[in-house]
């Protein structure tokens, strides 16, 4: 048999989630739960985020759903013996999910199941039908790209052979061109799974979504070996999908762990690190446009969710980091993934991407549908996120300094509809739907739905002026983060990194990117107002690479 080595750090409390907590699993008062993840520059595990459940301010009792994370030098090493561990936990959960169960909890277990069936049905049954025996398997299904197979994937396919693992290899490719998380590039995944064993995908945003899709739908664990920091999907538990040319978010679960080595993350090229920090800077106004939601509609809002995102946001603007991260530091790689991987487990905590995707993903998303509409090639995501960041953070400062004046010259009363006085015909139903369908031609079917779904809500918008003092009052708080946003995107030239994309495109993705989502945002009460026109306009004759 062979001799397994202690993976060292991997079941400790040290440096873990779970490290403030009470052994109640509750926050011990005064303190928050991520502060050893959001500001410990050493850490390297967290371990047993699943068993992390506490009661949060916001009134809500939050869980994480994936089990480990591992950032540290060396960590590919780590693989064999996280696997193992991982499938010792599933033998467990067979195991106790054969013990007899009281009346309440076989229902509450009936319930739960219902809701997860209900957000994704498994396209292979008889797969998970196969769970008891699925956990002593030793087969892992190896999925990778032929980039992130000479990245990592071939490293990784040699080092679990030698701990006596089957591994069967799915190489995705699509000639000389990058791979599109399509149903094609699903269907090639699962076609390649004849029976039930690990997914572990290796690569960032496109092979992560694919696998954890396949894993939802087949009710397969998996895990993936990070390639590259350029985004925040990997704790996340959606996954994106381009169907008919529009690209549709759904709920799929998150990977069980999340295994990063900064010496792999290194490799990869520049735009790819450019990316992720391009999609972490979108959160300054994500984070934004969720204050937003909260103070106009009394949106739901979590200050845990908030914190694990800003604290890194904040660190990634200091001085140095961009000299380090263009040294590929290792500690600044690993402050850049932890960033990351922070944002996905917000929206774990909240059940949604509301913290860390806003106005500035929604111009992202309409320039990646142009792209495949008229086949004009795109950059990364996180770089449309950080050009889309760049037009939304200087919306809310422009708001800060002139608009927020504009809407409070002279109020009647403090209860004034001061936002409804400003609207007129251009924000009708009937306008706004002719504006959807010129801009989305034939992909105008989920823009026009939300729009139905929406409307009730947006057009009894009502801004009385204390609303608008708050909001004031938190856009000031931001705005240094939005400054050194759109200072570190124009020093880092991200328009450049899109050169394809001409003026009149990129106005188009800004003036109708927020009807893609139903989420209520910056631009969405720009257009309101009647400035969002103007306003594009205005920061188009910048010249943001100058």
């Amino acid at each position: 048999m062979r001799e397994r080595k202690h993976l060292n750090g991997i079941n400790s409390d040290t440096n873990s989630g779970s490290n403030n907590l009470s052994p109640s699993g509750s926050a011990p008062p005064g303190s928050e739960p991520f502060d050893s993840i959001s500001s410990n520059p050493d850490f390297s595990v967290f371990s047993s985020l699943s068993q992390t459940e506490f009661d949060c301010s916001c009134g809500k009792k939050h869980r994480f759903e994936v089990d480990k994370i591992i950032i540290r030098d060396k960590a590919l090493a780590d693989l064999p013996e996280l696997m193992h561990i991982q499938i010792q936990k599933s033998m467990k959960k067979a195991a106790d999910n054969t013990c007899p169960k009281s009346e309440q909890q076989t229902a509450q277990d009936h319930e739960k199941k219902s809701a997860q069936e209900s957000n994704s049905k498994p396209l292979f049954p008889f797969i998970q039908g196969k769970a008891i025996e699925l956990t002593g398997s030793q087969l892992v299904y190896l999925i990778c790209d032929d980039n992130t197979y000479q990245a990592a994937a071939q490293q990784a396919l040699k080092i679990l052979q030698q701990s006596d693992f089957n591994v069967e290899l799915i190489r995705l490719s699509s000639g000389d061109k990058p791979i599109k998380p399509t149903p094609t590039m699903l269907y090639h995944i699962l076609q390649g799974i004849s029976q039930p064993g690990w997914l572990l995908a290796c690569g960032s945003g496109t092979i992560n979504d694919l696998v954890k899709f396949a894993a939802s739908r087949t009710g397969l664990p998996s895990g993936v070996l990070a390639t590259a920091p350029s985004m925040d999907g990997y704790t996340s538990g959606v996954a994106s999908l381009v169907v008919e040319g529009v690209k549709q978010t759904t709920p799929t679960g998150p990977h069980n762990f999340i295994l990063a080595d900064p010496e792999i993350l290194a490799a990869a090229p520049e735009r790819m690190i450019l990316a992720g920090v391009g999609d972490l800077l979108g959160k300054a106004t994500s984070l934004l446009d969720w204050h937003l939601r909260r103070i106009i509609f009394d949106d739901y809002f979590c200050k845990t969710a908030e914190a694990l995102i800003r604290k890194p946001l904040e660190n990634l603007l200091a001085d140095n980091f961009t000299r380090r991260l263009r040294q590929r530091d290792s500690a600044a790689l690993k402050e850049l993934t932890r960033g990351l991987l922070n944002s996905g487990l917000a929206m774990q905590l909240v059940g949604s991407s509301s913290p860390a995707s806003g106005s500035e993903h929604h111009i992202s998303h309409f320039l990646e549908m142009l792209g495949l509409r008229e086949k004009i090639p795109m950059p990364l995501h996180g770089i449309k996120v950080g050009i889309g960041t760049y037009f939304t953070a200087g919306f809310y400062l422009r708001l800060l300094e002139e608009g927020l004046e504009i809407l409070t010259a002279d109020p009647i009363t403090a209860d004034s509809n001061l936002v409804q006085a400003f609207t007129g015909s251009w924000n009708s139903k009937e306008t706004r739907q002719e504006r959807i369908i010129q801009a989305y031609g034939s992909r105008q079917g989920p823009a026009i739905q939300n729009l139905q779904e929406r409307w009730p809500r947006e057009s009894s918008l009502s801004i009385s002026l204390a609303q608008l003092k708050e909001l004031k009052s938190k856009i000031a708080e931001f705005k240094p983060l939005l400054e050194k946003a759109r200072q570190y995107l124009k020093r880092n030239k991200y328009f450049d990194l899109a050169e394809d994309i001409s003026d009149e495109q990129l106005r188009q993705a800004v003036l109708y990117g927020f009807e893609i989502r139903q989420r209520f945002t910056i631009t969405t009460l720009l257009y309101q107002l009647g400035w969002l026109e103007d306003w594009t306009d205005s920061l188009l004759a910048e010249s943001p690479d100058s």
